[in-house]
């Protein structure tokens, strides 16, 4: 037996030198980069024959040899045991176990790639294979897809300063090789090594196209150290493919093109899940070969069935099964049913289920009230209506249909009344919008309408601030078909509703305070010809609000007005206290017609509020007059002074005044008074002297006998009493006056006829203010 010895590899356009082949087999293998087209090579060789007797032995056979313990320590995983060298770096078999490339294999980080290794020791330790066909022994060393798929995976083992790095894997056959291969269809590292006859699943969208139809023939030969078969993943190392892969036709801008997707196989050893079980009348998305724990498919039915559960995926556990393996869809005979009934062979929509009318049963909620405006007279809310309503043509047997006795379609599918809003406030508003309608066994359809509506409002604003607003959310019919009426008294299944917690009947009620308003609300439904069903929304005011912020400023300024009769007739601040309260009327007013609409009427507050300046603006000028008046000086004629001095003055509470108080003087005359002797002092005699002295001299003159005295010092001393006496009897009259001033409220201070009269116009004034601000009240309440 011969054995086949690599001699060397040979490059470029300068021709080798001669060689000599250890065995009488000389095979030359040509490899082309695929880029340059050249026509080939030539190569010339002859056998020598060695001659009888000329001293030359043949080639001894070589010999496998047992592979050393080192060996068994590392690479037992390879599966043989006999080694034949050298190995690729031409190191024979006794010298590998104390070389550096055996130090660096042992050390080496198997991380990158689970087959390090043993791709490494079959490089240092090659297989010794016995071809007992040929009958020869043949030294394999590692395949060459396998080391590409080592060098991919662990660059750095190969890296510039390593033992490796002169590794060369084009030097590698694609067969008759040693390779670890996978008993299970996964691959490792970035899984150029892997020869398996995975393609993409069905289900998933994308078919994997044969090698041959997209890849040229040079590229089918570059690449045959892969295995390009069939349409099996491959993994040729193009660009930076991580993993196998194969060709896909896929759409990009409207054209069709070839692109490169991955399969999606397992690694080796990693835990996960296979393709998912198959689902019987379903679907499953996404499809991959290999699912990490945590990924989820999502499972759909096909059409006409539907899934028993409610849960519609399954997940990869962390033990690498799927939670779910018996996954399988029914009859959907809820679909089937909606063909039945939906055929328009026997069912329009246009058309309605009865040739005389069609009666329906009205129901409403109230949801919420958004928005209630009194200045624009609208109300903006949340509303629920339910319309029932009796079709034949849409009845079954449930036995037939899988015991189904309720079937949930659209608006758009079946016949619905022929309803608008009425008064409807919101221009962008025409219809109400497709909604689902439920429809039972017997042919009751039912459809609940829930949306938010504007509609116009009825405001009385008579009673501001206790007035009242009607808001009327209608249901009206457009043809003479529909008749509304309300639900029997009988009827109390329960129905599913939505997220609304009751629906109102005719006759119900139901309240709610929404800001300043007590809302309460009814429902009525008027039959008949184009009837209607109603909601109807009445809105009380709460006064509470507007009377502080309104009516009370109102109050308070009409009272204080009364303030303008009572200041001092000479003082100027009259007018402009009174002006100046008239304007803050005129504020109040522009408050309430901000709140409310202008209406061909008047709230009875703004015409109180307009009466009230009304009257302010007479007496203002009524004032005027008065202060006129009081300015003129002399005597009222007599008639006009008995009527408004003595009459008029007592209505008003100021008493007679033509009645004049008299003054009584205290009347000294100094010829009563005697002479008597006064003894001389050193100080003089004082000029004031106060009654009792006075009294106790006059009493002790009378009883004292006179004494004679100088006459020149008794005129002296008579002059001093009579000037004494004087200044007393003054002193004795203003004390008089002041006293009787405060007891009649300063009645006297008054010095003119036209004062005193100004007086009594004043309190007439106050009088006649007060009662029209009283009387005007119930007036204007029951003439508005």
């Amino acid at each position: 037996m011969w054995c086949v010895v690599s001699s060397g590899k040979f490059c470029g356009n300068t021709p080798p030198d001669p060689f000599t082949s250890a065995t009488k087999t000389l095979s030359v293998e040509f490899v082309s980069d695929a880029t340059v087209r050249r026509t080939g090579f030539s190569a010339t060789f002859h056998a020598v024959t060695p001659c009888p007797g000329d001293g030359r032995d043949p080639p001894r056979s070589p010999r496998c040899s047992d592979a050393p313990d080192e060996f068994y320590n590392y690479c037992k995983d390879l599966g043989y045991q006999k080694t034949l060298g050298p190995n690729m770096f031409g190191q024979a078999l006794n010298e590998v176990p104390n070389s550096q490339h055996w130090s660096e294999m042992r050390e080496a980080n198997a991380s990158c790639h689970l087959q390090l290794r043993q791709f490494l020791c079959s490089l240092l330790m090659p297989h010794c294979h016995v071809n007992i066909v040929r009958r020869r022994i043949q030294k394999q060393l590692p395949c060459r897809s396998w080391c590409e798929e080592v060098k991919s995976s662990c660059p750095l083992v190969f890296a510039n300063g390593s033992s490796f790095e002169s590794t060369d894997c084009n030097l590698l056959n694609s067969t008759d090789c040693v390779n670890l291969e996978s008993d299970e269809d996964c691959y490792y590292g970035t899984g150029q090594n892997y020869k398996g006859m995975t393609t993409l699943p069905e289900e998933g969208g994308s078919t994997c196209l044969n090698w041959t139809s997209v890849l040229s023939s040079q590229l089918i030969a570059k690449y045959n150290w892969a295995d390009p078969r069939e349409n099996y993943c491959r993994n040729f190392a193009i660009g930076n493919t991580e993993a196998p892969f194969c060709m896909v036709k896929t759409v990009a801008n409207g054209k069709e093109l070839i692109a490169m997707e991955p399969c999606g196989l397992r690694p080796c050893n990693a835990i996960g899940c296979g393709v998912p079980p198959d689902v019987t009348f379903g679907r499953r998305s996404p499809v991959k070969n290999f699912y990490m724990p945590g990924e989820t498919v999502f499972i759909s039915c096909n059409t006409g069935y539907i899934l028993g559960t409610e849960e519609t995926r399954i997940t990869c556990t962390q033990n690498g099964t799927w939670s779910k393996t018996d996954i399988s869809c029914s009859a959907d005979y809820s679909l089937q049913l909606s063909h039945v009934l939906l055929d328009t062979e026997r069912y329009l929509s246009q058309l309605p289920p009865s040739t005389d009318h069609v009666n329906v049963t009205f129901e409403a909620a109230m949801v919420e009230i958004i928005d209630a405006d009194e200045k624009n007279e609208y109300m903006f809310g949340s509303f629920a209506f339910r319309l029932r309503w009796k079709d034949n043509r849409l009845s079954w047997t449930p036995a037939r249909y899988g015991d189904v006795t309720q079937l949930v379609l659209t608006t758009e599918d079946v016949w619905i009344p022929n309803i608008y809003l009425m008064r409807n406030g919101d221009a962008k508003f025409s219809t109400f919008p497709a909604a689902p309608v439920t429809v039972t066994s017997e042919g009751e359809v039912e459809w609940d309408i829930i949306d938010l509506l504007t509609t116009t409002c009825d405001l009385e604003p008579a009673l501001f601030p206790f007035d009242s607003m009607t808001c009327p959310v209608c249901l009206g019919t457009t043809t003479s078909v529909e008749r509304f009426n309300c639900p029997n008294p009988g009827d109390d299944r329960k129905l599913p509703e939505l997220y609304i917690e009751h629906f109102m009947k005719c006759g119900d009620q139901g309240e709610e305070v929404v800001d300043q308003w007590n809302a309460k609300w009814t429902v009525t439904v008027e039959g008949g010809v184009f009837g209607q069903g109603c909601i109807s929304v009445t809105f009380n005011r709460i006064p509470t609000f507007h009377s502080c912020t309104t009516l009370s400023p109102v109050i308070i300024l009409s009272i204080l007005m009364c303030i303008t009769f009572i200041l001092p007739i000479d003082k100027g601040d009259r007018l402009s206290f009174g002006i100046t309260i008239l304007l803050s009327m005129v504020v109040s007013l522009v408050f309430i017609t901000d709140v409310l609409p202008a209406k061909g009427s008047m709230p009875v507050v703004a015409i109180l509020i307009v009466v009230y300046m009304c009257l302010m603006g007479i007496f203002l000028i009524a004032t005027v007059i008065v202060i006129k008046i009081s300015s003129r000086e002399g005597d009222l004629p007599p008639l006009i002074k008995k009527v408004f001095l003595r009459y008029l003055a007592r209505i008003v509470l100021l008493g007679d005044m033509t009645k004049q108080h008299s003054l009584k003087f205290l009347q000294v005359d100094v010829e009563d008074f005697e002479m008597v002797h006064v003894a001389r002092k050193k100080t003089s005699v004082s000029t004031q002297t106060s009654d009792a002295e006075i009294a106790k001299a006059s009493k002790g003159a009378n009883k004292s006998k006179s004494t004679p005295a100088e006459p020149k010092m008794q005129t002296e001393v008579l002059k001093r009493l009579q000037d004494t006496v004087r200044d007393l009897g003054n002193a004795v009259n203003n004390l008089t006056a002041s006293k009787h001033s405060k007891t009649d409220d300063n009645e006297d201070s008054v010095k003119t006829d036209y004062e005193k009269m100004a007086r009594v116009l004043d309190r007439m004034c106050v009088a006649l203010y007060v009662f029209s601000l009283i009387i005007s009240i119930p007036i204007i309440r029951y003439s508005a």
